[in-house]
């Protein structure tokens, strides 16, 4: 109830102003005191250039488990080489896929796209150009957006497509029952008012930023645990070795959703999800091959089905079978990450599931070596 008298309007304004002076002076407060907003969120916004990133970025990220560092090229895609981009006169390979491909929570250099450029090009000389398309978050819908925006325009001609066990729950996304018109959300103009604002205020305010990060820590990553150093040190997480208990810690925290592929037998709506996984990847090949790219399709394994005995491959398997009648090379990494896991830790776990230096390392060397024994490289 407002005062005899006063029209609601007016008493309003006046709750709205001293809001807005209580927000200013939280917001001037966080900045003297904590130096935000430091940029740990940046990587949410949009870009207005024809790239996943700002090209020429330099910059340290700290919201993972582990700080890493981020450098783009002048395409705004992650960098694959130190200094400029390597010449593509002998050929261009073009790596598409999610936050395993774009190489989360390490640094460049130990990006597995980065090291299969220094594979190739300690093996076969210069002249092979191999270009990071991933983008963290990506599924099939979304990397069918950037293979035709941004990975066909550069004219490719090998074009490696990465399978992780939650690319098909992605596909719940209403976003994604349209596929033909899946707008890159990386661009400003095909978000919402709300995911434009939200956006804005976690990566433009002190207060926004502080707040999401709050929230990361609390109930998405739950331990916040990123050290200042950017030594190899910052890998050796506790009881990384401990495969079977992580692996029961996986199935327990992505039960909705790799876990809903990692069974004996789909479920009518999983099904339903995986048939239109099928259908996409289709396209992926057909499009890739009218425009003179060879499609490869590799299967990242999750990591029960690296460490726990017994978890079922069904998903690899149709895939596998899917990939043979579309004529796409298969790459399984299965066999690889089983036996160099036996005797190195590969991944963060348990802090992340993403791949460690060593994992990307294990990963590059596989499709540098499926590349050179299908002639796709010389």
């Amino acid at each position: 109830m407002g005062r005899p008298g006063m029209p609601r309007s007016i008493e309003a304004l006046k709750t709205i102003a001293a809001t807005g002076v209580v927000l200013i002076v939280i917001e001037l407060a966080l900045r003297l005191a904590l130096g935000a907003p430091t940029g740990a969120f940046d990587f949410l916004a949009p870009t207005a250039s024809h790239g996943l990133y700002p090209p020429n970025l330099a910059k340290r990220w700290d919201w993972g488990p582990v700080p890493s560092l981020l450098h783009t090229n002048e395409l705004g895609l992650r960098a694959t080489r130190l200094g400029e981009m390597s010449s593509r006169a002998k050929g261009r390979i073009v790596a598409i896929g999610d936050s395993i491909t774009h190489g989360f929570f390490v640094d460049d250099v130990d990006s597995w796209p980065f090291i299969l450029q220094g594979l190739i090009d300690a093996k076969l000389g210069e002249g092979w150009q191999v270009l990071n398309a991933a983008r963290g978050g990506a599924s099939l819908p979304k990397e069918l957006s950037i293979l035709r925006e941004i990975a066909l325009p550069l004219e490719p001609d090998v074009i490696l497509l990465t399978f992780v066990t939650n690319d098909i729950s992605d596909l719940r996304d209403e976003k994604h029952e349209t596929p033909h018109r899946y707008p890159l959300e990386f661009r400003a103009e095909n978000l919402a008012l709300w995911e434009r604002t939200g956006i804005w205020l976690a990566t433009k305010t002190a207060l926004g930023e502080t707040l999401l990060e709050l929230y990361w820590n609390g109930f998405v990553r739950k331990e916040n645990v990123s050290p200042a150093e950017l030594s190899d040190g910052r890998y050796a997480i506790a009881k990384g070795d401990r495969f079977a208990e992580n692996s029961a810690r996986f199935l327990r925290k992505h039960t909705r959703s790799e876990g809903t592929v990692l069974v004996a037998a789909f479920p009518e709506k999983t099904q339903e999800l995986v048939d239109r996984y099928l259908a996409l990847l289709a396209e992926y090949a057909r499009e890739s091959r009218t425009a003179g790219a060879k499609p490869v399709l590799i299967y990242f394994p999750a990591y029960p089905q690296v460490y726990a005995p017994g978890t079922p491959l069904l998903i690899r398997d149709v895939l596998q079978e899917e990939a043979a009648l579309l004529n796409i090379p298969f790459l399984d990494l299965t066999a690889t990450f089983r036996q160099r896991g036996a005797a190195h830790v590969l991944h963060m776990a348990p802090l992340d599931y993403h791949l460690n230096p060593a994992g990307n390392q294990v990963f590059a060397e596989a499709v540098f070596e499926f590349l050179l024994d299908r002639n796709m490289v010389r």
